[in-house]
């Protein structure tokens, strides 16, 4: 993704798909759209930037880093708020 100047949350085959240069590339748009809104709320719930899993170099989500934001979910809300998420 060089010169990317935007900041989008998609998802992973979008992210490995737009970092190889591919015009069209073939994706469900339902899961790719569950997993945006899934980051974008993981993202308000946080009350910080969730873009740090996009690793640029390797064209991957680093699920490390996303098991840490999920984890600070769990640790800041309750339980019931958590199942609504």
């Amino acid at each position: 993704m060089k010169n990317y100047d935007k900041e989008a949350y998609i998802s992973p085959k979008l992210f490995s798909s737009i970092n190889s240069y591919r015009n069209n590339p073939e994706h469900d748009k339902l899961k790719s759209d569950t997993f945006s809104i899934g980051m974008t709320v993981l993202n308000a719930a946080n009350l910080s930037s969730s873009f740090a899993v996009y690793n640029k170099n390797f064209a991957i989500i680093d699920q490390e880093l996303l098991q840490g934001l999920l984890k600070r979910v769990k640790d800041k809300y309750s339980c019931q708020f958590q199942n609504k998420l």
